[in-house]
This record gives structure tokens, sequence and C-alpha cells, in this order.
């Protein structure tokens, strides 16, 4: 336009067999030509540019979920946004189908790459003092979501319990920040259950966050642990009576609350199934994230995201060959760790995924955490909870 930028315009194919409805579509795009002779002109021109990008090349697939494409072949793919990771972790663009929700486009890379993963190895030296493991293992478990897809299980649900202002919510956020915008990326207790669920089908396998579900209702509670770790919508019939699948995903979902998730599924009579998804982790009332620090890191991650993801979706790239076999021991180190029943298999399994992320991070030189250290509260916190809920699985 001679007084604009240029605009995307997205027009049907089929509107080019149509004069008149292809006028009244340039038109509504605020692109004037009044001349018909100019309309047909145009109309031949975008027909026969669209034949000339057939003769070149394969048409592109347009992707409307995020994650891992075509995993268990020897040419696995991560989408990301709009680009899509290879094997060599290599980067090239990708089209976006119109499904796909706004949020997509968040998913991308803002601000300087060497400031970003410098700046996040700083802010890990935080959330390595004592008393930030709680943190610190939501964070891994965040950034590592991509790895469930290797447990056999999937999802898991990790819940950070404790007060207001102890840096919950700031360090979903920094997980998030790992993929793209995290303040477009989280989601709330308020939005509505096919809102969520529609959230987790697009993201596939990154990361979720859900930021105080204290006031949630009970059932609903229930429900979220067993929709995040079934990895699927409902499916439905459509008008014709055939199958219509429902979104799916394999990921680890952050919950932050003030209360303890599991004294809200009292009211079921066994809520084994519930519990046995559910990974809670008490936050302490006073962390390394006071108000200052907590400005500092929201001011840098609201200016550099989307880096560092990237970077260990690549790291997971190089070792794909071996990525099962990888998670496998760290299971097994988790079992050990934990001294593991049956029934821990969604623990032992959120505690592979960090530790191997950990791990990864650690040797890529991103962090600067004791990974080791962190687990080990994990497992401590956690076998202490074990005679709290055996109490209420009998109850």
């Amino acid at each position: 336009l001679p007084h604009e930028d240029y605009l995307e315009l997205i027009i049907e194919t089929r509107l080019l067999a149509d004069p008149r409805e292809f006028h009244k579509t340039l038109l509504g795009a605020g692109i004037s030509i009044l001349s018909q002779d100019n309309v047909t002109r145009m109309r031949f021109y975008m027909g026969g540019y669209l034949e000339e990008l057939r003769a070149r090349r394969k048409r592109s697939v347009l992707y409307s979920t995020m994650g891992w494409k075509e995993v268990s072949s020897s040419s696995p793919e991560f989408v990301l946004g709009e680009e899509c990771i290879d094997l060599s972790g290599e980067s090239r663009i990708i089209g976006v189908s119109r499904s796909a929700p706004e949020v997509v486009k968040s998913l991308n890379v803002k601000g300087d790459k060497n400031a970003a993963l410098e700046g996040f190895r700083s802010i890990s030296r935080l959330y390595n003092q004592p008393g930030m493991e709680p943190l610190a293992f939501a964070l891994l478990c965040g950034i590592g979501a991509p790895l469930m897809t290797f447990t056999g299980l999937m999802g898991a649900t990790v819940s950070l319990v404790g007060k207001t202002g102890n840096g919950k919510t700031l360090t979903c956020k920094l997980a998030l920040s790992a993929y793209g915008d995290p303040y477009k990326m989280l989601l709330l207790a308020a939005d509505s259950e096919k809102f969520t669920t529609k959230r987790l089908g697009t993201y596939a396998n990154l990361p979720v966050a859900i930021d105080e579900i204290t006031n949630v209702q009970d059932q609903q509670i229930s429900d979220l642990l067993y929709g995040l770790t079934n990895g699927r919508d409902r499916g439905t019939l459509t008008r014709t009576r055939t199958d219509r699948e429902g979104a799916s995903w394999c990921t680890i979902g952050l919950v932050t609350t003030n209360q303890f998730l599991s004294s809200k599924l009292s009211f079921k009579g066994d809520a084994s199934a519930e519990l046995n998804r559910l990974i809670e982790v008490r936050v302490p009332d006073v962390t390394a994230l006071n108000q200052a620090r907590g400005k500092t890191i929201d001011t840098f991650i609201r200016m550099h995201h989307g880096h560092v993801g990237r970077e260990f979706i690549r790291e997971v790239m190089r070792r794909h060959a071996q990525i099962n076999d990888i998670m496998a021991a760290a299971t097994r180190s988790a079992e050990k760790l934990l001294n593991a029943n049956a029934d821990e298999r969604f623990l032992t399994a959120v505690l592979a995924v960090a530790l191997v992320t950990g791990e990864l991070l650690r040797r890529m030189g991103l962090i600067e955490l004791d990974v080791r250290r962190v687990l080990q509260w994990v497992s401590g916190h956690m076998t202490s909870e074990r005679a709290i809920r055996s109490d209420m699985r009998t109850s």
C-alpha cells in the first residue's frame, strides 16, 4: 500500500473461480480494485503464481500443534512456533495452520541469544541456593517437559504449594520462557475447560503451567489431574456418526496453589488414582526470590525468551539415537533413589525427566545447579509424604 507497510492477505483458492466473491474479498481487506479488467488480471496473476509454486516445490505442511513429529522415526522433528528443528539441529521456517490459535505466534525468540543464555545461567545460581530445591525441581520439569515422550507415560502434574510471593508463579514463567513468551503461554485457573484443553492440544509436548488453582472446585481438580495424564481430549462423533479424534498431548503440567491439592481430593472414597498422578512440593515462605530479584527476573524474561528451549531441543536431537536408553537409565536411578513401588511410576518418570534435563543443561553450560542435591531433596520430601498419602488412600 502506498502509505503503509505491506499487509498479509489470506484468500481461499476457490475464490479464484468466482470473480464476484474474489472482488468482495479484496474490498473487505481494504484493497480497492475498481476496474473489472484489473480484478481479472489479479485473479489470473494469483492463479498463475500458484501454478508456478506447485511446479517449483512440494506443497508445504501446515502445522497446528507443536512438539515432536515422527519421533520414533530416523528423522524426527520438533515444531516450535513457526520453525521446525530437525535431527541435525538445523531450523527451518514452517507454515502454521489457520486453525492454530494465536498463541503459536508467541512461541518465538526475543532478545539477543547470547544475552539470553548468559542471563538464564546467572538466574540458575539463585536456584542453587539452600531452600530453593522445590522451585529448582519445578524449573527442570518445565524445561524438560518434551522428554516426557520417552517415559512411556502421557503426562504428570507438579504442584507448587505455598504462600503468595515466594516465587512459585515466577518459576513457572521462567520455565515457560525457555520456549516462548511466558505471559501469553501461562494459563489461569479462570480459563474454561475447553480453552485449557485446546491449549494442551496445541502445546502437545511443551510445558503447561496453570496459575493459582487454589479455589478451583474439587471435582475440577480431579478432572484436571486425569486430563493431563490421559494425554488426549474426549473423542466425539461427527454429523455422519464417524469418529472425531480429540486433541492429544504428552507433557508435564506445573500448577501453583496455596494449599495441598491432595486435601481437595478427600471428597472421593478412593483418590489413589489422582494422587499417583500428582507430585506436590511445598515451597518455603521465604526464598531467594525476593521482591527485587523477582522484578529483575520478570524484566529479563519479558525481553529474552525462546532461546534456552531451542538449545535444549537441539541437544536432545544430537542424542536422539540414545535418548530412550538415557531416559531408561535415569528412571532406574530415580526408582533406586526413591525405593519406589509400582504406584509411583509417575513420580519416577518426572524425576527421570528432571535428572536428564538438569544434566544436559549443565553440560551445555546453561545452568549452574547441583541437580543431584535437588533430586535428593525431592526424594526425601516425597518419602515423608508417603505415610500421609497412604492414609488418604485407605480413608
